[in-house]
């Protein structure tokens, strides 16, 4: 396969670039990076989850602070909505009827709340 030439390549950063100026293109540049924070902190949170060792929760490493250090190092506070969504998601698949997204709705499941 022939490799694009620099024309081709320039024109495709002149229209991303473009995209990226419009108002529908960051938000979508936004969406995108919030969607990506929130699966790599998912995917680190399941791989620290295989190294628990009580009752599969208690872990004495947690990969996804690395992660969510590095999102907002590298790109600014804007991303912590990632952080957020991808630990709720990592909290409600290891605990049993998806406590902690309950209980940051407000609803205990106990009846009296």
């Amino acid at each position: 396969m022939e490799a694009a030439s620099p024309i081709l390549r320039r024109f495709d950063h002149e229209r991303l670039a473009a995209w990226q100026r419009s108002e529908s293109g960051r938000v979508w540049s936004y969406l995108i990076g919030v969607l990506l924070v929130a699966g790599a902190y998912y995917a680190a949170a399941k791989i620290g989850l295989r190294l628990a060792y009580l009752h599969g929760t208690v872990t004495a490493l947690w990969p996804p602070v690395g992660v969510g250090i590095a999102a907002l190092v590298l790109y600014g506070p804007r991303l912590w909505p990632g952080i957020v969504v991808g630990d709720l998601l990592a909290a409600d698949f290891s605990s049993p009827f998806g406590s902690p997204l309950f209980c940051c709705a407000g609803w205990s499941g106990t009846g009296s709340g």
